[in-house]
């Protein structure tokens, strides 16, 4: 008798702990993004690139860097670029290419999981011609 109230204790301890935890559980949000500062900027290309800080509690669908090519202003505003450059936490590199000697280009990196889209910090660079 001892050991089935000891087997039913243990099921019923079990059973309370994992509804519990199943309460816990939070809704993913959207990932944590540092852009990195761009380098080897010449008249048509940069690298830049981002570190994924936190997925958000989701998988990565996606990260890159999303950056402006300079006079391609459309009707709709400023035309971005997104690299695409993987899934993966950590950090990332991107070559920004299409770019001309206008001088101002502006970048940050961005990551995507199912609550969204997560961006860096918006920076800019001057091309050379």
């Amino acid at each position: 008798m001892m050991k089935k109230l000891s087997l039913l204790f243990f099921c019923f301890t079990i059973i309370i702990s994992i509804l519990i935890c199943y309460g816990c559980k939070k809704d993913p949000v959207v990932p944590t993004i540092e852009t990195i500062t761009a380098t080897n900027i010449t008249s048509t290309s940069a690298i830049s690139g981002g570190t994924i800080r936190s997925n958000g509690g989701a998988d990565i669908i996606e990260s890159g860097i999303m950056y402006t090519i300079p006079n391609t202003i459309t009707t709709w505003g400023v035309l971005w670029h997104k690299s695409g450059d993987g899934t993966k936490m950590g950090s990332f590199t991107s070559t920004l290419t299409g770019l001309s000697s206008d001088p101002t280009c502006s970048y940050q990196a961005y990551a995507e999981n199912s609550a969204g889209t997560g961006y860096g910090e918006m920076k800019t660079f001057t091309t050379f011609p």
